[in-house]
């Protein structure tokens, strides 16, 4: 089972990552790094793992040897970390941590690939989103609608909120919606954290076709 990282260990994650580099960008790409580097950078604020290969894949219902090559692309660029080697039944053991305790993309990096990879990056964020939704619904970790015998509300906030609308609107009305969502989502990411608090998570997407 995954043990915390001691002390000395947690003093070298970073607290903030920003990835600025198309290197970085490039390796999680791929959906199942994604998953990879989301089990060992859970709860990553208050108490980081330290988990082996093995744990990893327990987790993500993966055969072991299938993830060996992703996390040494996740390692190479630092979003993971090899924290520790012990000696398992005569066999080295590597055990791993998060090379940060939060993770964010600068926006400005995508405009500097080229388009396939940009997609691809695009591709797996919303991937990655969307498997990790689609479990929780599926093992019942995530409500998508009222409960009678629980008493819950439409506007109950632990319930989840979907949708995927168009519409026309005038490019005075579309810039107005365009700032008040960027105002939200920063609101969002530069809210103090509460670790008494629940886990929430957020997932928005704004485009308008370059041929509207």
């Amino acid at each position: 089972m995954w043990q915390d990282v001691s002390m000395s260990e947690t003093e070298n994650i970073d607290q903030v990552r920003v990835v600025e580099d198309i290197e970085t960008l490039r390796v999680l790409t791929d959906p199942l790094r994604l998953a990879i580097l989301r089990v060992v950078m859970r709860d990553a604020h208050v108490k980081p793992r330290l988990m082996s290969v093995k744990e990893i894949a327990e987790e993500l219902g993966e055969p072991q040897t299938k993830l060996y090559r992703h996390i040494r692309q996740l390692e190479g660029v630092g979003v993971i970390r090899d924290a520790e080697t012990r000696l398992v039944s005569g066999i080295v053991e590597h055990r791993y941590a998060p090379g940060q305790r939060e993770l964010r993309i600068e926006g400005s990096v995508l405009g500097r690939m080229g388009e396939d990879d940009a997609s691809a990056s695009v591709a797996a964020v919303i991937d990655g989103f969307r498997d990790h939704f689609v479990t929780l619904i599926r093992s019942g970790g995530v409500r998508l609608w009222p409960s009678a015998d629980e008493g819950d509300t439409h506007d109950d906030y632990t319930r989840a909120r979907l949708a995927s609308m168009s519409s026309k609107l005038s490019p005075a009305v579309a810039a107005d919606f365009h700032a008040r969502l960027g105002a939200l989502m920063e609101e969002f990411q530069e809210t103090d954290r509460d670790e008494d608090g629940v886990e929430v998570s957020l997932f928005a997407a704004w485009f308008v076709p370059r041929d509207a």
